[in-house]
């Protein structure tokens, strides 16, 4: 059938995923799998916007993701709208539009292989002491309490760290970085904000400080992330400011937001599955493998969106040009003629690797190995030390449907 009208009625039962309350305890499992049962190509209606379709099967996803000149992230960007998220700064949306997630072919690979040489798989391992250091700074802060906040004490703390130093910003700069990352994610959640208006002046801060520290480089270049993009020139010319601006917040949302968000649901995960924690107690040689799972079990990106550049087709049904395709990765992650048992955290998975949480296809997280290090060492330090530590409940989510995020988290074990 074609598109459908903008009055199309749900099926018996299924929520609006705009509908951010469906989100207010994690992933919404019921309603993404009556979706990918009954509905995997789903045309959801915005109260102000024209309406998108709902992705939830995994081979779909493959398949858009793998198809960037007909499935575009140029052409409006990867949320669902900027609306939806809250953004209403003009600056902050061409940033947004501007930044490597936003970029297709051949400008995507252009500006992907400006960064990659920071991502290579030796430089990665040169970060491990340092983070194996860094993990253990902050469990002997906790060691001898029994009990801690883990989101804010741990999980938050080590991919700012490792982020920091990728970028180059100095230690007294650290905590800005992290306050300004949880309020650009969080303008609709009211533990943050009045209103999203009230959190638009979080953008114009990173933006300022970005060009500060980008001026710095240019003047001083060092071995960072930070360096290579204020002073990379194409064709005679260095980026725009939007770009750069677009690269840093990316950098600095992307890069501790995930990180953050999967190693505290790995937590939960170990929690509400023991018998997956004695596993990984008594046989460490798990844990790169239980990293796989927690990826997909936390999904922590729970959606991307892209636009169609023509008229196509997803299983049967026309998609028309200039319609907005979201690929809802909580859905594929736990697609059932994908993961058996899906619903189960089962950290001895055979096909675990296969998850969408670092994407696929162009836009494969290019970070991915950096995040899966930092994951790895934190559960190999923190099993060694706490092996009965486990979540008491109190979950506190943010308000996203676009991330998988926890906000509060207490936890308790036996003191050293």
């Amino acid at each position: 059938m074609n598109r459908p009208d903008s009055d199309i009625r749900y099926p018996t039962g299924l929520a609006d995923l705009n509908d951010l309350d469906l989100f207010s305890d994690g992933q919404p499992h019921d309603v993404f799998r009556r979706l990918r049962e009954e509905a995997p190509v789903f045309w959801n209606p915005e109260k102000e916007g024209p309406g998108y379709w709902v992705i939830t099967r995994y081979d779909d996803i493959v398949q858009i993701s793998k198809k960037p000149k007909i499935f575009s992230n140029a052409l409006g960007g990867h949320y669902i709208s900027y609306d939806s998220m809250g953004i209403t700064d003009p600056e902050a949306q061409n940033a947004f539009l501007h930044m490597l997630l936003a970029m297709d072919p051949p400008e995507h690979n252009v500006h992907r292989r400006l960064i990659a040489p920071a991502f290579n798989p030796n430089i990665v391992r040169k970060f491990e002491d340092g983070v194996r250091n860094k993990v253990r700074e902050l469990l002997d802060r906790i060691a001898s309490r029994g009990e801690c906040d883990f989101v804010t004490e741990v999980a938050t703390p080590l991919p700012l760290w490792t982020l920091s130093e990728l970028l180059g910003v100095p230690e007294a700069d650290r905590q800005d970085i992290i306050k300004w990352s949880n309020e650009a994610l969080a303008l609709l959640d009211p533990d943050y904000f009045a209103s999203p208006a009230a959190g638009q002046h979080v953008f114009v801060k990173m933006f300022d400080y970005g060009k500060r520290i980008m001026a710095l480089r240019r003047e001083h270049p060092a071995d960072d992330l930070t360096s290579i993009m204020a002073n990379t020139r194409i064709d005679g010319e260095g980026l725009p400011q939007a770009t750069l601006d677009g690269f840093f917040v990316l950098m600095i949302l992307a890069g501790n937001e995930t990180t953050r968000n999967t190693i505290a649901g790995g937590m939960r995960a170990l929690t509400e599955f023991p018998e997956q924690r004695r596993k990984l107690c008594a046989d460490p040689s798990l844990i790169p493998n239980a990293v796989e799972e927690m990826l997909r079990y936390v999904s922590a990106i729970i959606y991307m969106r892209r636009t169609a550049t023509e008229d196509t087709e997803i299983r049967g049904q026309k998609i028309a040009k200039n319609d907005k395709v979201v690929m809802w990765y909580g859905g594929a992650n736990f697609d059932s003629e994908v993961f058996e048992k899906p619903y189960e955290f089962d950290v001895t998975r055979s096909n675990a690797r296969e998850h969408l949480a670092f994407g696929i296809g162009q836009h494969f997280c290019i970070g991915s190995q950096v995040a899966r290090m930092q994951v790895r060492i934190m559960y190999e330090e923190i099993l060694a030390r706490f092996p009965d530590i486990r979540a008491v409940g109190n979950y506190r989510y943010l308000r996203s449907n676009h991330l998988n995020g926890l906000k509060s988290m207490p936890v308790v074990f036996t003191p050293e």
